[in-house]
């Protein structure tokens, strides 16, 4: 139990006793953990990691210099219920000898709401029940563009404004901004707290080509051109601006923006083409002047700008004559067109979507979207012949997409569809394995076999340090697996990828390979099994913690010797990725468990699922939102190295310290 004293920018104060154990947590991430308020209902807190105080020895300046400039708009109710638009800090929190420990917030629905990413494609929208009709994107750009003038107002930007960073609300179309204490914010007499954390495909250009870190940055300039692609992402059916067909452009978008590769303008560019499942062409001419203006100059529109020319769209916007669920400007309906373009192809029924109501005469600030629920009903032979022609669209796409890249910025085409028709010299079928030519380094895909056995799994009463999701240690029974030797390289993922996506690409491609997200780890995994040569999986969370801890020894870390030695963490690191299999081995010929990259697993997270795990060969947590990362990283202290520490991310997240390595499945 310790004492924690809370003080709000009018100088009121309060202290409260708090145990974290007594306390619900609702997730912890790399700078700190989130729990329930213990004293109100409506706030969390966010306690900062010892760690992350000791490396941002500022931190507590810029929540105070968060709480003296504060945005206007933080909440909004509708209908008796409170909608949460900037969760910003409302306390600063000190511990009973001074130090600033974190700050509370006000809770977030999490239920409720959902990454703006789930919003921009068709099967994300109907994977999450999200409403399909295009107005309701309309709306959220307006709202979105709303919430970052907010911020601008006070001096403050966003930074890393990217899909996965921004939360939608289900029902009403309002925006979400979380995370609020990792934005670039002004403070008293000039002073500046930046960001550390940028999403290089949303970079404004003059960044990349500079080499800009986040203190060099213009923060507006980066903001408006990051806020242009997501509006333009929800505008123009989910397409990031600088995707498109190309045969000679470089495969990451990072690369096509500091190359000025727009391809939607009203000016071809003679590089790239525009996406075939692009409607720019029937956005207003004045919609497509302001993407121009955002991605072909630097006097980019500012979010003010964007909230006048939304509303003017809103109001404006007419329902298709043809499909009255369709809605389109001027020009006539883009979606009609889309599907009479599949239809040349492939013979397939116009798919509806939610009816939506009239626009508002006058749009309120910021605008509340209405939808009624659908009720669907399944009719299984319409349920027969609509997976006929599923199965046939697929095939026809298949044969007829162009070679363009794909949505995914870090993801392309499968190298070899066919292992017989490869003609990549780095790629080698040799021994009915599959190998990495020695121009990406001496290592290939090695394999350690890892005999099955029992284990306790867990904080046991010889690991220190422990946090709550680590408890109970329970027994584990596991089949024999084969883990990878190493973390897998950036020269074997651009062997099987075609491109090299990490932030450290300078290190080497027998360096780990980083900035992947759990999703692309499963397209590489998909890629590599489609060559024949073996088959190949994420570890579970209890086969990495059992092959870490040498078949499930009572080890701190993953290895006997000094954690210096077994280990690229914060304190030897040098602030980087360092290349695989230079610290010492695990015990059982592994490297790197501890270390250098946090490793994805297969499982979902779940804080408490120790206590409900599976006896033998646990899967995981079911019905989550986040999966398990292990290990630690270059970018941790070796507290956060140890064997049996549990971390999560968002399946699509992606970060320079975030890797993986793979077990070898046998028939």
């Amino acid at each position: 139990m310790s004492v924690m004293i809370l003080r709000n920018n009018s100088g009121q104060q309060y202290s409260i006793d708090f145990d974290p154990n007594l306390v619900r947590s609702l997730g912890r991430g790399g700078a700190g953990t989130v729990y329930l308020h213990p004293a109100d209902s409506q706030q969390v807190i966010k306690l900062y990691h010892p760690d992350f105080l000791d490396s941002h020895n500022y931190i507590g300046q810029k929540i105070i210099a968060m709480l003296n400039a504060p945005p206007a708009g933080q909440k909004i109710r509708y209908a008796d219920k409170i909608y949460i638009q900037i969760a910003w800090p409302q306390e600063i929190i000190q511990d009973e000898h001074g130090q600033y420990i974190g700050y509370s917030m006000p809770l977030v629905d999490m239920a409720q709401s959902v990454r703006i990413e789930q919003i921009l494609t068709g099967p994300e929208r109907r994977r999450e029940r999200l409403p399909e009709n295009y107005l309701f994107r309309i709306h959220l750009a307006h709202n979105l563009a709303r919430v970052i003038n907010l911020l601008h107002h006070e001096g403050h930007a966003f930074i890393d404004l990217n899909p996965n960073n921004v939360r939608i609300y289900r029902d009403r179309g309002l925006v979400c901004l979380v995370d609020c204490d990792g934005f670039d914010i002004s403070g008293a007499n000039g002073v500046r707290y930046p960001s550390e954390l940028i999403s290089p495909d949303y970079l404004y250009p003059e960044a990349h080509r500079k080499k800009l870190n986040t203190a060099q940055f213009d923060k507006l300039e980066q903001d408006r051109f990051a806020l242009g692609i997501l509006l333009f992402q929800l505008l123009n059916n989910g397409l990031h601006p600088y995707q498109g067909r190309g045969a000679l452009v470089p495969s990451s978008l990072a690369e096509r923006i500091a190359e000025d590769l727009y391809c939607y303008g009203k000016k071809p560019n003679p590089r790239q083409k525009p996406s075939l499942q692009s409607i720019h062409e029937y956005l207003e001419d004045s919609t497509r002047e302001l993407f121009d203006q955002a991605f072909s100059s630097t006097n980019r529109p500012s979010a003010a700008d964007w909230i006048d020319h939304l509303d003017s769209l809103i109001h404006s916007i007419q329902t298709c004559n043809r499909d009255h669920h369709h809605h389109h400007f001027s020009k006539g309906c883009g979606w009609c067109m889309l599907n009479t373009a599949v239809a040349s192809q492939i013979i397939a029924p116009t798919t509806p979507v939610a009816e939506l109501s009239a626009p508002p005469s006058s749009p309120p600030q910021p605008i509340i979207f209405h939808d009624e629920p659908r009720q669907l009903i399944f009719d299984p032979l319409k349920g027969i012949i609509l997976l006929l022609i599923f199965l046939g669209c697929g095939a026809a796409l298949f044969y007829f997409w162009p070679q363009s890249p794909p949505q995914n910025p870090t993801k392309i085409d499968n190298p070899a569809e066919n292992p017989e028709d490869n003609e990549d010299p780095s790629i080698i079928i040799e021994d009915n394995e599959f190998k990495i030519n020695s121009n990406f380094g001496p290592y290939g895909l090695d394999f350690v076999r890892i005999p099955g056995g029992v284990f306790v799994m867990g904080c046991g009463t010889w690991q220190i340090g422990c946090f709550k999701d680590e408890k109970p240690a329970h027994e584990i029974k596991l089949s024999t697996f084969e883990l990878s030797k190493y973390e897998i390289t950036q020269g074997q993922w651009r062997a099987v990828m075609g491109q090299n996506p990490a932030h450290f690409s300078s290190c080497g491609e027998n360096c780990p390979v980083e900035m992947v997200s759990w999703k692309d780890v499963q397209e590489f995994i998909e890629n590599l099994n489609a060559i024949g040569q073996g088959a190949y999986r994420l570890p579970t969370e209890a086969e990495w913690e059992y092959a870490c801890r040498a078949g499930g020894k009572d080890r701190k870390y993953c290895g006997e010797q000094d954690i210096n030695q077994l280990s690229w963490n914060s304190e030897n690191s040098g602030g980087k990725t360092h290349p695989i299999g230079t610290k010492t081995d695990n015990g059982l010929g592994l490297y790197d468990m501890s270390g250098n990259v946090w490793e994805w697993v297969a499982d979902w997270y779940s804080e408490n699922y120790y206590a409900n795990s599976d006896k033998e060969n646990p899967l995981g947590a079911i019905g989550t939102t986040k999966r398990v990362i292990r290990g630690g990283s270059w970018y941790f202290s070796a507290a956060h190295v140890r064997s049996t520490e549990r971390n999560c991310y968002a399946p699509e997240s992606r970060y320079y310290n975030l890797g993986f390595r793979l077990v070898r499945i046998h028939p």
